[in-house]
């Protein structure tokens, strides 16, 4: 009698479509398409097989053991042969590759295949070289295979290359488009090869374009210099003199303007609104600039490009900086002005009074033809009289010529001349125009100076920002035309620099000339340095502070670090905020100080002597030490980095191992405690047991050079806690016991609770996994005891959870309620935010959710997971796949197929993208049967083979009942579909009854019995 439960409705069926037309390219990253749906290998050395015979087109067994499995003996070689040839076959659903002898391997002839290096080198198709052979693929562990490879793409390059020139030349002269587009195909290839260059040369003097010819000699000359150090050789070289004397001789040539600054480019706004106002200013109106933004932004640039580009014949532009080191000097950056401005008056003979020179004169002693300063101070002083004289001089000046003043940086100009500059603005003379400079943060006076302009709409301020990445990849390519950085340098470049222009030119220079990237030019290093200029000897020491944190500081650790009340040093960041050297940020409440630009604390921190990093790391090491900061993972981290600084390697190890042990409990466990947010991947897949394995030997190696190590059982505790966490959830049982049992042993362990119910929560998970009630009886009575014991009221709740699933596991139902509800109402109720006991809390819904399963209550059920699934979304916390397949296997027992599918679907993602593997081969089982109704019979054999392999390694009975449950339902529909389910389906269906017996799985044992 067939199950109604193997009966879907018509949403899962779908027509199978038998895909006959192959296509192969092997020509930049390599892809395969049957009937244009791409076909993915499962592991690599597969995929080499098959490209391999594409490209060779025949080859012998042993010829392909030895590529590829050359460190195998011969037998296993052998063996990996054929059950690569079987993946391949299952992956094209057809005998793709024939043996028409027993040793030999060919494509089957009768395979409709495309190959886009066959037509490449038989056909003359050099559109379809787009990149080199293979590129992008490798294999680890073949050697040959890797030899081979790269021989084989430096011959198709060759082929290339040679085919694309003899193409290039064949090209009439006059043809400008093609000669340019096919040259420049082949330079992005080989970009060494001068014949190019020299083609390219010569067909630019053919064409009388020598201005061009020019330009390709230059560019040649910097990739050799870059690449090899050396110039162009002397045929080109000759011919580069021969275009130069040409173009001079033919002035008429139209040139192409060189590459406008790449830094004015990406501030064509900024500029436009320059014009803007100047155009107004122009048309009588009166319009004051000030452009603000950080150092090294480019607003002196942007000034002196919009200068450049202006008419200055009817104009009398005066420019001044001012300087910080100059800010005691009252009037200092007006004395080069009124120098220029006598210069003019001199010049067109404007007539002054005698008076006016003379009052003027008492400000700046150098205006005029001064009488003897006896006489000078004999008429006395009053420094508003002299002020009002050079308003006056400005207005005597306006009548006969517009006059633009040119103020650069602002932030540095003192009180007195701040007064100065805005009694002129006061005139609104329209024919005098003020453009300044500016930073974003300054001292009091200048900003009640600027506030106070803007608001009388005396002033209009534009900002300018960094540059954004577009824009900074923008200004990259003109900087350093032809660059081939790939995008990882390219956010590297801009992570480094901020968008910066200042830093941005330096670090392009530095790598145009070979030189350190990170090295700063003398140039740039008394730039930097005049910054410094002019803070207090107080101010510089809490800067050298600042320095010492990669990220952020806070204003209590300077005030304990500095031994300073927090007035005192909030005075000293004022300072250093006026001078623009620092920043205060605000993030959800936290104020914290960090320096305006990385580069800049990176110059003030290797400033600082090794001796002195080496103190003040560890300083603020052990001022990091007392703070209580929630956020373990973060403050794990800064510790590791300032002790590693200051050379301080037992707390270095120490914290190694704290970050190791709450990273693996955050991720390793099925529903941590959320106190910490994960935002990297500690461990490579590959090497967690050996990288844990390396902390227990350098733990041990510290102890036996440190005789009085007195951490060491903390910390052999704490690392053999994270190495079980990891052993047990991904099914290394064996191990992960060892770990256990040495840690529950370890004298700190045992003294201190918390860490010992911990570890002892390791093995309840392992019980649960190979379901060992007994284990798990034992081990949740101890917990609960001692946590009841030691007032830990936090485990005593997960506790009571997990001896809720025990009394699940057990059928004991009643009991079961009572200890969820008991773990759930605690947890709710607890001091400290829910949230961090989010997926807990949830983990017990789950649980009622197994518990009304099992009796059939499957609305009930349904009702718990989705409860469980909201309380995590409502929270904003990372979905649990275990919950999404509970709920899964419940819309399949309970006839809805539908949202089955839909949450299996949710839950394989998950998966595929978590640490987690408890359910995952549930999940994988149930959507290769889903995937059977799809049609795609290749595609549910693999989700079974890794079902298969998942249930293995958890040694879950549970799991492998699911699965054979499953495999029963698929054998009995699709007979013969799947190649891999080979024995009959009864075979699946004693196997289910064999592990579902012993569980609380009665409905299912009661429908593989019809």
């Amino acid at each position: 009698m067939e199950l109604p439960i193997i009966l879907v409705t018509p949403f899962f069926i779908r027509e199978v479509i038998f895909m006959n037309k192959v296509s192969v390219k092997l020509l930049n990253t390599p892809q395969i398409l049957i009937d244009d749906i791409p076909v993915i290998f499962p592991y690599k050395k597969a995929e080499a097989l098959f490209y391999y015979l594409t490209i060779k087109k025949i080859i012998t067994r042993d010829e392909a053991v030895a590529l590829l499995w050359e460190d195998n003996e011969e037998s296993i070689a052998k063996k990996n042969l054929r059950h690569a040839l079987y993946v391949i076959k299952k992956k094209f659903g057809f005998d793709i590759i024939s043996a028409p002898q027993k040793y030999k391997l060919i494509l089957n002839p009768e395979t409709n295949i495309e190959i886009d290096l066959d037509k490449f080198q038989t056909e003359n198709r050099l559109d379809l070289y787009t990149g080199t052979l293979l590129k992008g693929f490798g294999v680890k562990n073949a050697y040959t295979f890797e030899e081979w490879l790269s021989k084989k793409q430096e011959t198709t390059r060759e082929i290339y290359l040679t085919k694309q020139f003899e193409l290039l030349k064949s090209i009439p002269y006059h043809n400008l488009t093609d000669i340019e587009q096919y040259s420049n195909r082949y330079i992005l290839e080989d970009p060494l090869d001068e014949r190019i260059y020299l083609f390219l040369m010569e067909t630019y003097k053919e064409n009388k374009l020598y201005h061009k010819g020019i330009k390709v000699y230059q560019k040649l000359m910097e990739i050799l210099n870059d690449e090899l150090g050396i110039s162009p050789n002397k045929e080109i070289t000759n011919l580069y003199h021969e275009l130069l004397n040409l173009w001079l001789d033919n002035s008429s040539e139209e040139i192409d303007n060189e590459i406008l600054s790449e830094s004015i480019r990406t501030r064509k706004y900024e500029l436009s609104q320059i014009h803007l106002y100047y155009n107004k200013f122009l048309a009588g109106e009166l319009h004051n600039i000030m452009v603000m933004g950080e150092n090294g932004i480019g607003k002196t640039h942007l000034i002196n490009t919009f200068l450049s580009d202006i008419d200055k014949s009817n104009f009398l532009i005066l420019q001044t900086s001012c300087l910080q080191a100059e800010k005691e000097f009252p009037l200092q950056p007006w004395s080069n002005l009124i120098l220029n401005l006598e210069e003019y008056i001199n010049n067109n003979n404007i007539a002054l009074s005698a008076n006016l020179v003379y009052t003027i004169a008492q400000l700046f002693p150098c205006f005029g033809a001064l009488e003897e300063v006896s006489d000078i101070i004999s008429r006395g002083y009053s420094y508003n009289a002299c002020k009002s004289g050079v308003v006056k001089l400005f207005q005597i000046v306006s009548k006969s010529t517009r006059i633009l003043l040119f103020i650069d940086n602002i932030h540095s100009m003192d009180k007195s001349s701040l007064d100065l500059l805005s009694s002129i603005m006061r005139m609104h003379n329209p024919n005098i125009m003020v453009i300044s400079t500016c930073l974003d943060v300054v001292d009091y006076n200048v900003v009640t100076f600027t506030s106070t302009m803007v608001k009388d709409e005396l002033l209009h301020q534009i900002p300018m920002s960094r540059l954004t990445k577009e824009e900074a990849l923008q200004f990259i390519n003109a900087t350093l035309e032809g660059n081939n950085f790939d995008e990882e340098t390219l956010n590297k470049i801009y992570t480094e620099t901020d968008g910066n222009i200042f830093f941005l030119l330096e670090l392009l220079n530095n790598m145009k000339s070979n030189d350190n990237p990170n090295e700063l030019s003398l140039n740039a290093q008394g730039i930097l340095n005049d910054r410094l200029n002019g803070i207090s000897t107080e101010s510089r020491q809490l800067l050298d502070i600042i320095s010492l944190f990669h990220d952020f500081a806070n204003l209590s650790t300077f005030s304990v670090i500095q031994n300073k009340n927090q007035l005192e040093i909030l005075d000293l960041l004022d300072e250093l905020k006026e001078h623009a050297l620092i920043i205060e940020r605000n993030d959800n409440g936290r104020v914290y100080f960090t320096f305006t630009h990385t580069k800049m604390r990176e110059f003030v921190y290797h400033k600082l002597s090794p001796s002195k990093q080496r103190i003040l790391h560890n300083r603020v090491g052990e001022v990091l030490e007392q703070s209580n900061d929630t956020d373990l993972i973060t403050r794990y981290k800064r510790l590791i980095y300032h002790y590693t600084l200051g050379e301080n390697e037992e707390r270095v190890l120490y914290y190694k191992i704290l970050y190791t042990e709450k990273y693996s409990s955050t991720f390793f466990e099925l529903y941590p405690v959320l106190d910490n947010k994960i935002e990297e991947n500690l461990f490579d897949a590959e090497s967690v047991v050996s990288y844990f394995n390396n902390f227990e030997s350098e733990l041990n190696n510290y102890k036996r050079s440190n005789k009085n190590f007195v951490l060491f059982d903390e910390l052999e505790g704490r690392i053999l806690h994270a190495k079980s966490n990891y052993c047990i959830q991904e099914g290394f049982y064996e191990e992960g016991l060892e770990c256990i049992r040495r840690a529950l042993n370890n004298t700190y362990v045992i003294k201190h609770s918390n860490l010992y119910l911990q570890i002892l929560r390791q093995e309840i998970y392992y019980s649960i996994q190979v379901c060992d009630t007994d284990l798990m009886d034992k081990c949740t009575k101890n917990g609960l005891e001692l946590s009841l014991t030691s007032q830990n009221d936090i485990e005593h709740a997960i506790y009571n959870r997990l001896r809720g699933l025990f009394y699940i596991m057990t059928g004991k139902y009643r009991l079961a309620i009572a200890s969820l509800i008991k773990s759930i109402d605690f947890l709710e109720k607890a001091n400290l935010s829910m949230k961090i006991y989010t997926l807990n809390i949830a983990a017990a819904y789950n649980y009622l959710g197994e518990l009304h399963r099992k009796q059939n209550h499957f609305k009930e059920a349904m009702s718990y997971y989705n409860k469980a699934i909201s309380i995590t979304e409502e929270n904003n916390c990372p979905k649990n796949p275990t919950f999404l397949a509970n709920l899964g296997r419940t819309y399949f027992d309970h006839k809805d197929y539908e949202k089955s599918f839909e949450c299996f679907k949710q839950a394989k993602e998950i998966y595929l993208n978590s640490a987690i593997i408890v359910g995952k081969a549930t999940t994988m089982a149930y959507t290769a049967l889903y995937t059977c109704y799809d049609g795609n019979f290749s595609l549910s054999e693999e989700y079974i083979l890794e079902a298969e392999r998942i249930a293995e390694t958890l040694k879950s009975p549970l799991e492998k009942g699911i699965l054979k449950y499953i495999q029963h339902i698929i054998a009995t529909n699709f007979k013969g579909k799947l190649m891999i389910l080979d024995k009959p389906a009864q075979y699946y269906k004693d196997e289910c009854k064999k592990y579902f017996e012993p569980f609380n799985e009665t409905y299912i044992l009661q429908e593989i019995m019809i």
